[in-house]
């Protein structure tokens, strides 16, 4: 999230000129297992994404109401896709199978700025480069008796955002945010496995640039904890025409709630993710056609030390 706002009970952040950071998170991760006995066998049977990014930051503050930032991230995937070789048969199921594994280190950047031109009142703006990954693995299948068959290449990318962000110091302790972010999934076009005998089928998909909505407060209790609620609304960035059931995109809602935990220069926060969606796939070009439900749980847990 955004969070152009620091708690007013963190106050020795807005008297330091200077500040330095360094993250660990996963902002993209995967895990879709749909097997052999679908009818789009032959557009994915399984997919794979581990994605860590270690990023190093630093901030400075022009003037008691402006401050700017900035860093660059290095970037871990390890991707694994697989997809039956011939169509579904329902008489006599086949498991056949080409599977890819491979994984590559990419870098990226980010710029933001933080403006509060009153104690109440403060906006932000982040912008996060795209990372290029060219995924270096091997190839494997049916054919080879799950043996490996050869080296294999994949080209990825993982998108560049936006995204601003207005928030209201209501009280003391409640404060009110609402932020917009814009995902550059428009350069997702197609991705396609090259091998040394030939690349394999091209797989489209022509997917469109999204925004998220997000909305929702904090309230510190006391001197040590805060609770956080808020709503997301994401957009869909796939299109009928070549929907993947190996992603399983859709326009999709979130439910949040935190808790953060301050002592001395310690922070930890956790908080829990509900989502969830309501597809329904029509015109599709690669036999993906059909209604895709879905629920979503995420539980996440960071700690921060200020010195």
């Amino acid at each position: 999230q955004l969070s152009p706002f620091v708690p007013a009970r963190n106050p020795l952040l807005y008297r330091r000129r200077h500040v330095l950071g360094f993250g660990l998170n996963s902002p993209f991760g995967l895990g879709t297992e749909w097997g052999h006995k679908t009818p789009f066998r032959q557009v994915t049977t399984n997919a794979e994404l581990m994605y860590i990014r270690a990023s190093f930051v630093a901030g400075y503050r022009l003037s008691e109401t402006l401050s700017i930032g900035g860093g660059v991230s290095v970037n871990y995937a390890d991707a694994t896709l697989e997809q039956g070789l011939l169509p579904y048969n329902s008489v006599a199921p086949t498991s056949d199978y080409a599977e890819f594994e491979g994984n590559d280190v990419a870098a990226s950047f980010i710029v933001g700025m933080l403006w509060q031109p009153h104690e109440r009142h403060s906006f932000g703006a982040v912008y996060r480069s795209k990372a290029d990954f060219d995924l270096e693995g091997d190839l494997d299948g049916s054919a080879g008796f799950g043996l490996p068959l050869g080296k294999a290449n994949l080209g990825i990318i993982t998108p560049a955002s936006a995204a601003v962000g207005y928030a209201f110091q209501a009280t003391d302790r409640l404060r009110v945010e609402a932020n917009v972010e814009w995902i550059d999934w428009d350069n997702l076009n197609a991705i396609t496995i090259e091998t040394p005998f030939g690349n394999l089928p091209t797989q489209r998909f022509d997917w469109e640039s999204t925004f998220v909505y997000e909305i929702g407060f904090s309230y510190v209790v006391n001197d040590c904890w805060e609770i956080a609620m808020g709503y997301d609304y994401n957009e869909g960035a796939q299109p009928d025409l070549y929907y993947n059931p190996a992603v399983a995109d859709a326009d999709r809602h979130w439910l949040n709630a935190g808790l953060n935990y301050t002592r001395d220069n310690v922070t930890w926060q956790f908080a829990y993710q509900y989502g969830f969606s309501d597809n329904k796939v029509t015109g599709s070009a690669i036999g993906t056609n059909g209604s895709y439900d879905a629920e979503h749980h995420a539980i996440m847990l960071s700690g921060a030390i200020d010195f």
